[in-house]
């Protein structure tokens, strides 16, 4: 259970993907009232394979998003001339 909660702490988890986890475990608190025994108390590991496809999604996510900005960056640093 501590490799599972070490990852929910992951940079590429958001919002949305803790939702989408707190769903499945049956935690039903705003993510600003969560507390660590809010975790504990439930059967996370049942729910293992799923809050890790979450956090798997989160992380092909982010690897995502970054390729995007690089290729806004790169496209709106070039200029196009017209003949």
């Amino acid at each position: 259970m501590k490799k599972i909660i070490k990852e929910l702490k992951n940079d590429s988890v958001k919002e949305n993907h803790l939702k989408e986890i707190l769903q499945a475990i049956g935690i039903k608190k705003e993510i600003k009232e969560l507390i660590l025994k809010d975790f504990l108390d439930t059967e996370m590991l049942q729910f293992e394979k799923r809050i890790n496809d979450i956090i798997s999604q989160a992380a092909s996510q982010m690897i995502l998003e970054s390729m995007l900005n690089k290729i806004k960056e790169f496209w709106s640093t070039q200029s196009f001339e017209f003949f």
